[in-house]
């Protein structure tokens, strides 16, 4: 998985973060575009942050992309 790709996912599930936080409209949007980031990547990315798209765990997904995971650090 590329740093580009890393980035995409990261700003993709932090956008969503943020439409959830301000209540707005568009939040499927969001999700969806976060989904399908994931289904790119889902056979390149770390077993851990594997584990955390397939299960929708998007905080924990951010938290391993910015390194701050306890488990495996992320490669970006």
């Amino acid at each position: 998985m590329t740093f580009k790709e890393y980035q995409k996912l990261h700003d993709a599930i932090e956008s969503m973060f943020i439409s959830i936080a301000e209540n707005k409209n568009d939040v499927a949007e969001h999700v969806l575009e976060v989904d399908r980031l994931s289904r790119e990547v889902i056979s390149e990315v770390p077993p851990m942050l594997r584990h955390y798209l397939e299960r929708r765990s998007y905080q924990k997904a951010l938290d391993f992309i910015n390194g701050e995971d306890e488990s495996e650090k992320a490669k970006c």
